[in-house]
C-alpha cells in the first residue's frame, strides 16, 4: 500500500475524500472521453454517514447515536458503501457494515435495515461482513431481494445457517461462497438452503453485457496464480 501511495504521488494523483451521498465521484468514462450514462456509482454510507435517498444529502446517523449516549461502535459499522449501476443491472457492496444504532428518539434500529431501504433492490450484493451472523439482517435482505450474493469465506462461522436462510428465504437463486470450510460440510448436507449454495468455491468475477441487461459469474481456480475460469454461470437482468 505504502509502494502504491508513493508511485501515485510521483505520478501526480492526489488522495480524495469519500463524499457519501455523491453520485458518480467515481466515474466510467467511454475510449472517447465522455461520460457513460448508463454507468453510475453511488457512495452509499461511510463513517455512520448514509445517503439519503435523495440527490446528494446524507445524514449523519453517529452523532445522533453519540448524542442519545449510545454504545461505543466498532470499525466495521465506519465501513464504506457502493452501489453500481449499469442500464437496469444493480450491484451493492457494504464492506463489513452491521451494528445497531439509536435514533433521534432513542430508539434502537440495526445499520443495515437503514442501508437496505435507501439501496432498494439490486441484482447482485457481496454480503456484509462476510454474512457473518451478527449481519444481513432479514429487514436488509428483504429491501435488496437480490437475486445472487457473494460471500467472501476465511472461517467456517461466515457459512451458517441464519444468514443462508436469510438470503435464501429472501429470493436468493444463487450464493456464491469463495471457500467451503471442511468444517461447513454437515452442516450444508442437512440444510434447506443447500441447494441455493454455489459449492464450487474459488474467486468470483462478474462480467456484465448488453447494456446492463446480461451478466455472467465466472468462477476462477484459487488453487494457484493461473487464474483458469472453471465455470461460468449466465443470467438475463429483469427488473
Amino acid at each position: 500500500v505504502q509502494s502504491f501511495l508513493a508511485s501515485s504521488r510521483a505520478a501526480g494523483m492526489a488522495r480524495g475524500e469519500f463524499r457519501v451521498g455523491a453520485l458518480n465521484q467515481i466515474a466510467q468514462l467511454t475510449p472517447e472521453g465522455a461520460a457513460d450514462t448508463s454507468f453510475f456509482v453511488r457512495n452509499v454510507c461511510a463513517d455512520m454517514k448514509l445517503w439519503t435517498g435523495s440527490g446528494e444529502d446524507f445524514e449523519d446517523l453517529f452523532s445522533v447515536h453519540k448524542q442519545k449516549g449510545g454504545a461505543k461502535l466498532n470499525e466495521n459499522s465506519c465501513s464504506s458503501a457502493l452501489l453500481i449501476g449499469y442500464g437496469p443491472f444493480r450491484f451493492f457492496t457494504g464492506g463489513d457494515v452491521n451494528g445497531r444504532m439509536l435514533d433521534a428518539d432513542g430508539n434502537s434500529y440495526l445499520y443495515d435495515e437503514k442501508i437496505g431501504q435507501v439501496v432498494g433492490r439490486v441484482t447482485i450484493a457481496k454480503a456484509n461482513h462476510h454474512a457473518s451472523p451478527d449481519s444481513m439482517s432479514e429487514a436488509f435482505v428483504t429491501a435488496l431481494r437480490a437475486r445472487n450474493y457473494l460471500v467472501n469465506v476465511w472461517h467456517p462461522v461466515h457459512i451458517n445457517d441464519t444468514t443462508m436462510s436469510r438470503m435464501a428465504s429472501g429470493g436468493a437463486e444463487r450464493v456464491y461462497a469463495t471457500y467451503i470450510p471442511p468444517e461447513d460440510e454437515a452442516l450444508i448436507a442437512s440444510a434447506a438452503w443447500r441447494t441455493v449454495l454455489d459449492p464450487r468455491g474459488g474467486h468470483v468475477v462478474i462480467r456484465v453485457t448488453d447494456g446492463g441487461k446480461r451478466y455472467n459469474i465466472l468462477r476462477l481456480s484459487a488453487e494457484n496464480e493461473s487464474m483458469v475460469v472453471t465455470a461460468c454461470d449466465r443470467y438475463s437482468v429483469s427488473r
